[in-house]
């Protein structure tokens, strides 16, 4: 992650109010699919918020009264057993990041209402979480994805959009949010779909989007085929397949705007060892958090050599998120 995102959303827990205070210190819950969820694995929570409040705790500029402390709270993967598994957060932490899966968003800012606990929530989308009289414990911590879709957009003059997910809870869910979104904006969403890891689901998605000839941009609600998801994969070699890569098509992922993606003097091994999704990638366009000092990889990379983590992975290895 970007050396200043985990200093920037722990930071902002205090000027919230603070209720569950002692002499141990301030909890923050880390709320995401951590163990149900590979991909999420990758992003090693365990050391990502160690690294944060390590940094915040010996920061001699963040004089605060208590220091911070964490617990790396699993989310399942199914929506209601992910939103069972957040009543039972209330005595783990006194604010949180996430939840990851948008389809309990609403529930769990209300719940955090209830607790009076700050909640920054990384992966929700929804105007209805907006209204700060119903949700006054709810603070985002970076600009909403739909927003930055929105300017993206409108910059090109494209309009009619399609939008496929993956099979999991989690996309199926930010798939029809977004697309909700971008219709209350008077976009035409002109398909909103799940699609299996199968060629025939992928195939027939596919083929649905060239059967409406209107549809200009196919967003993405799937893990990155750049951090090794095969269904993005497959499925952009399928659209090289069935000739959707000559730019009538452009194909925007979705997860990549939760996160800064290194994109400066970095090659990618997806694209590297794989030439028909190198051909394919021509149809992409990526859009990402810009992490202007360092990427990712570099962050990651001085962290290891200050002794900050430890150098069991490399950082290519790591997901970004």
């Amino acid at each position: 992650m970007p050396p200043w995102r985990p200093l920037l959303v722990l930071s902002l827990l205090c000027f919230t109010q603070m209720p569950g205070l002692g002499e141990a210190g301030f909890r923050v819950g880390i709320v995401g699919p951590w163990s149900c969820d590979p991909m999420f694995s990758r992003a090693l929570p365990h050391v990502a918020a160690q690294l944060a409040v390590n940094r915040i705790n010996n920061d001699a500029q963040l004089s605060y009264a208590h220091t911070f402390e964490f617990s790396v709270l699993e989310e399942p993967c199914e929506t209601s057993r992910g939103l069972k598994a957040f009543l039972g957060f209330h005595t783990k932490a006194s604010a949180f990041t996430g939840p990851a899966n948008p389809g309990f968003c609403d529930a769990a800012s209300m719940i955090s209402k209830g607790w009076n606990k700050a909640l920054f929530p990384w992966g929700c989308v929804g105007l209805e979480l907006d209204d700060h009289r119903n949700h006054p414990t709810l603070s985002r911590s970076q600009p909403r994805p739909p927003w930055v879709l929105l300017r993206l957009l409108s910059y090109f003059r494209w309009a009619h959009v399609a939008v496929l997910s993956s099979s999991e809870d989690l996309w199926v869910h930010t798939a029809t949010k977004v697309a909700d979104s971008l219709r209350s904006h008077g976009l035409p969403v002109r398909l909103v779909r799940s699609v299996e890891n199968t060629p025939h689901s992928i195939r027939e998605s596919l083929s649905a989007i060239k059967k409406r000839r209107e549809v200009r941009v196919v967003l993405l609600c799937m893990h990155s085929a750049l951090l090794g998801a095969e269904l993005q994969r497959r499925l952009l070699e399928s659209a090289l397949d069935l000739h959707m890569i000559d730019g009538s098509v452009v194909f925007v992922p979705y997860d990549t705007l939760l996160y800064s993606l290194p994109y400066r003097n970095v090659t990618h091994a997806a694209l590297k060892s794989n030439a028909k999704l190198l051909r394919a990638y021509d149809a992409v366009l990526t859009v990402t958090v810009d992490s202007p000092h360092q990427s990712f990889y570099e962050a990651y990379a001085s962290a290891m050599e200050n002794g900050e983590v430890a150098r069991t992975l490399l950082p290519h290895q790591v997901r970004t998120l």
